[in-house]
């Protein structure tokens, strides 16, 4: 029920950025754009709201609770959540506000006067939210709420964040598709350039190594945590072409929103902290820091050469460390 529930939201995300892709140029859509979004926010400080809730039960009545309610709130911790998503629900507000953006133009490279890149920033600002408030959960209980993924919940996943990049930067409304092509650096690669995205992906496999040797030493019980989690987590992904299919999707998927949508507006630290914040789920642990750097290396491809090449490399490193173990 949880993984219908994000799905729907992803896809009403999707249709948000439509609109607000076609308010660019329209008064009417313009003002249903930041309408809806705002109507988000509204919807993050209203679950805030239920979670705090369930943390006042939680603390003072624990016996109206179910024991099924019982155990997901103590691996949940809704005073967390709730405080993490109110906070994020009142700033999605203020980044709506036009002199507020003038303000962040001083930092990231976003055009003030954009309403996707306002809308952008108070999806992110969700995003952060919702992370932090869940990075209690750890990794063990980060599965124990979701349970074994398998390979199609994993790839239909990451289906609508592609679908996201390509209509926050105006597929069909704004621009034709060469052009939202060339917007997300979606080109093609030389023969040099493929083998510099291999050697990417083969640096950063031989890091992954080298800082899991490390980590496993400096902090054994947390490395334990997390890689028992994760072989549960994705126990069912048993062959190669089940890892090839997840590792496709993720490169082509996060790269298009992250590297190719996010990285132009955003700049290159903030899309790195932006894609490492993502993994906050799985609790703040040395994995952060990897993804951090991982996607810093990510950026600088985007830079230097495409997004394409972002994509060769994050697919090939994600089958590696699919097959390694």
């Amino acid at each position: 029920m949880a993984e219908l529930l994000n799905f729907v939201l992803l896809f009403a995300v999707i249709g948000l950025a439509a609109v607000a892709s076609l308010g660019e140029k329209r008064p009417g859509w313009r003002a249903a754009a930041y309408a809806g979004v705002a109507m988000v926010g509204l919807g993050a400080v209203g679950l805030a709201l239920v979670y705090l809730l369930l943390a006042a039960m939680q603390r003072m009545a624990p016996q109206t609770l179910s024991p099924d309610l019982a155990r997901t709130l103590a691996a949940l911790r809704p005073l967390r959540v709730g405080l993490g998503l109110l906070a994020g629900g009142f700033v999605s507000w203020l980044v709506l506000l036009p002199p507020v953006r003038r303000a962040v133009a001083h930092v990231l490279p976003i055009r003030p006067e954009s309403v996707v890149n306002a809308m952008a920033l108070s999806l992110l600002v969700l995003l952060w939210a919702q992370s932090v408030g869940l990075s209690g959960l750890g990794p063990q209980g980060f599965l124990d709420l979701s349970g074994p993924l398998s390979t199609a919940q994993v790839v239909l996943g990451e289906v609508p964040l592609a679908i996201l990049g390509m209509v926050a930067v105006g597929l069909f409304t704004r621009r034709t598709p060469a052009e939202t092509w060339e917007r997300l650096g979606l080109t093609g690669l030389s023969r040099r350039q493929v083998a510099l995205s291999v050697a990417g992906a083969a640096a950063l496999v031989a890091f992954e190594v080298g800082f899991n040797w490390v980590a496993g030493r400096l902090a054994p019980g947390a490395f334990d945590e997390l890689n028992r989690a994760t072989n549960a987590l994705y126990g069912n992904v048993n062959n190669v072409a089940a890892a090839a299919a997840i590792a496709v999707a993720s490169g082509v998927a996060e790269e298009i929103l992250f590297r190719g949508a996010l990285q132009p507006r955003l700049g290159l630290v903030p899309t790195a902290l932006s894609f490492g914040v993502m993994h906050l789920q799985y609790g703040v642990t040395w994995a952060l820091l990897s993804v951090g750097l991982i996607g810093l290396v990510l950026g600088i491809y985007r830079q230097r050469v495409n997004t394409s090449a972002c994509i060769v490399v994050h697919a090939l490193y994600n089958l590696a460390i699919f097959l390694l173990p």
